[in-house]
């Protein structure tokens, strides 16, 4: 890939990591049958969620975030694997590790790497808000 064609990919990668935020944006608000001050609040999910585990909201949304990372580092580790399609066949032919890594996971990895990016942006806004309040 060359650098022309890496910054293409990397604009179409964040073009659909903000079309990820603005569809699930709605699921990291607070509910709005719920009595709270803050009904437009964009982490008011992780801010619930922290409240009933007893962490801070930014814990809970790395908890999501984690989710995705071990699944990518699962994906890469099994990359450099390759399967046998009948392990106890020594005669058997092993299959592509790309699409052996495919055939575990209930979403591409695409979506897993993008889903983990989104939330790295949550987490670092949230951050950023916590800073403001703080000074």
């Amino acid at each position: 890939m060359t650098r022309d064609e890496l910054a293409r990919h990397a604009e179409n990668l964040f073009h659909e990591c903000l079309n990820t935020i603005g569809c699930k944006g709605r699921e990291y608000q607070n509910n709005p049958n719920e009595a709270d001050d803050a009904q437009t609040d964009a982490f008011g999910n992780f801010k619930r969620v922290g409240r009933q585990l007893g962490v801070i909201p930014e814990m809970a949304a790395m908890t999501y975030k984690l989710k995705h990372t071990d699944s990518i580092c699962r994906y890469i580790k099994d990359l450099a694997t390759p399967i046998k399609c009948y392990p106890f066949d020594e005669d058997a032919p092993t299959v592509k590790p790309v699409d052996a890594a495919d055939s575990f996971v209930s979403e591409p990895i695409e979506g897993r790497l993008i889903d983990d990016i989104v939330y790295s942006v949550i987490l670092h806004a949230m951050i950023t808000e916590r800073r403001k309040v703080e000074d």
